[in-house]
């Protein structure tokens, strides 16, 4: 089940959300929704979900300016938003769907096929790197290996 968190100050937006989320897809799973930006930083920070959906115009911190306030994030972005302005610089953010409110439930669904084909590529890609970081572990830094057939040769 892939985890997610939403940030939108307007507490209706993110029942809202939540419901068309719970209603509408049996693969994710809200594990936390702020409508205060900054015990959403503070939260991602240290939890890591598969997406985040994020409202643009927040009074404190606008969505953009509190992607760049994150650490390292490695999960698919929604936007969430009322307006329909802000689709380039949502792509300018790497965001992989940008959804207009009201949402409605077949957008959501197409919006969860990305976050899954997402997930799916960080995961791969993950697991060829350590992969990558073992195989060169186990090698003498001096000596090449090369393979012919089924067998190594250095």
């Amino acid at each position: 089940m892939l985890k997610a968190v939403i940030v939108d100050d307007e507490p209706k937006a993110v029942q809202s959300l939540i419901w068309e989320i719970n209603n509408f897809s049996e693969e994710i799973e809200v594990m936390a929704s702020f409508t205060d930006p900054d015990e959403a930083l503070t939260y991602l920070n240290s939890h890591t979900p598969d997406c985040l959906f994020l409202d643009v115009q927040m009074p404190t911190i606008g969505g953009f300016q509190f992607l760049e306030q994150l650490n390292n994030p490695n999960f698919a972005v929604v936007i969430t938003t009322a307006y329909d302005e802000y689709a380039i610089k949502a792509l300018k953010h790497d965001a992989i769907d940008y959804l207009l409110k009201p949402i409605d439930s077949d957008d959501l669904r197409n919006c969860i096929s990305k976050i899954k084909k997402y997930s799916e590529r960080t995961i791969n890609s993950q697991k060829l790197e350590r992969m990558l970081t073992n195989f060169n572990s186990q090698f003498d830094k001096k000596r090449l290996p090369l393979t012919r057939m089924e067998n190594y040769f250095f």
